[in-house]
């Protein structure tokens, strides 16, 4: 039990010595908490909570999975953070559109929405999702990996049905723009408190998506009597991501470079063959991230790419994102509620609960 404590008490020491100008902020919250002492009253349209006389309450959210974009007010960061995460309808604008050489996002904001829920109630999650479709099939990208446009949903942490419409993971999938699924959660009458998180988790994609930033945490609220009132305890969420550009860069290059190698003519005029060297005007080639099959790249390196080409190379885009004014180290960027190095002020003698999850896939902290 000493690891926990520890990367707690770092975090602590983290927050209140950093000041990057940015106040700390929590995520956007769904809860049925204030109307639950009023069976039958609803929240709105997209925060819509019954709940029964036995104060039992059924929590529904609507949310769109695909590209966003975080303003830089936001982030600490000298320019917009582009990623991948959950957006709720009231957020959800232009969408990214396939073709267009414009990089177009939604607005929106990272991690997803915190679900807060308690033992005995139920979870409906309608899921869309917002991705363009994939001009080529990214089979065989890198070590299996695939169908980057599909997107499912898993809870880490609660104790509920692996059947559809539950935590089903392995048949259950939305594709780009099909309709939506929705999930059921139903909470155990007897599911103890604790902090948990969701993610996307179609197997070939759970790499690309989580470490691009979708993911948001889920809550079960301690049942009463649980922790004594007089602590008087401040409840904060810390959601942090490690988001390495330079792993990100190399799938999403590999994915051109097929839809290159796919097309016999496009394929000739770059002079690649199966091979394709990472043009210098891309990159610099011995960068961890290889450089950027961009449209720019394509059309002035190839002698005539095909359209197709061309369309694979403007959805590649939004993965190439690092930040602008961004201090490289190893590529990878460390962010707090999709916030650079946030301050968190604390008031003496005071208890706080700081609920972490780390979202990731091949990173400690």
């Amino acid at each position: 039990m000493a690891r926990p404590t520890n990367v707690s008490m770092l975090l602590l020491v983290q927050f209140l010595s950093s000041c990057s100008g940015i106040k700390f902020k929590q995520p956007d919250e769904y809860s049925c908490e204030n109307v639950r002492e009023t069976p039958g009253s609803h929240v709105n349209e997209n925060r819509h909570c019954v709940c029964d006389e036995s104060r039992k309450c059924t929590l529904s959210v609507t949310l769109v999975f695909g590209h966003i974009s975080i303003p830089k007010e936001s982030t600490g960061l000298k320019g917009p953070l582009r990623m991948l995460g959950f957006n709720t309808p009231e957020e959800d604008g232009q969408q990214f559109q396939l073709g267009t050489y414009a990089r177009t996002y939604v607005n929106g904001v990272s991690p997803g929405p915190t679900l807060r829920v308690r033992a005995g109630d139920t979870l409906k999650i309608l899921l869309y999702n917002n991705l363009p479709e994939e001009v080529v099939d990214t089979a065989s990208v890198k070590e299996g990996q695939h169908d980057y446009d599909v997107v499912n949903l898993h809870t880490h942490g609660l104790h509920v049905s692996p059947l559809a419409p539950g935590d089903e993971i392995v048949k259950t999938k939305v594709n780009a723009h099909g309709p939506p699924h929705q999930y059921i959660y139903n909470i155990p009458d007897d599911h103890m408190g604790g902090t948990h998180w969701y993610h996307p988790h179609w197997h070939g994609a759970v790499t690309m998506h989580v470490n691009f930033g979708a993911a948001g945490m889920l809550i079960v609220e301690d049942a009463v009597n649980q922790l004594p009132d007089a602590l008087g305890m401040e409840d904060y969420i810390v959601a942090a991501f490690h988001v390495d550009f330079a792993d990100i860069t190399k799938f999403t290059n590999q994915y051109v470079k097929n839809c290159i190698c796919m097309n016999e003519t496009a394929c000739n005029d770059c002079g690649v063959g199966d091979k394709i060297p990472i043009p210098p005007e891309c990159g610099n080639e011995t960068s961890d991230a290889g450089g950027e099959f961009n449209v720019i790249c394509v059309q002035e390196n190839c002698k005539h790419p095909s359209q197709t080409t061309i369309l694979c190379a403007a959805q590649a885009e939004p993965f190439f994102v690092n930040p602008e004014g961004f201090t490289h180290n190893n590529d990878t960027l460390l962010l707090v509620n999709g916030q650079y190095e946030p301050t968190l002020t604390i008031n003496a003698s005071t208890w706080v609960r700081l609920r972490l999850g780390l979202m990731a896939t091949g990173m400690i902290l």
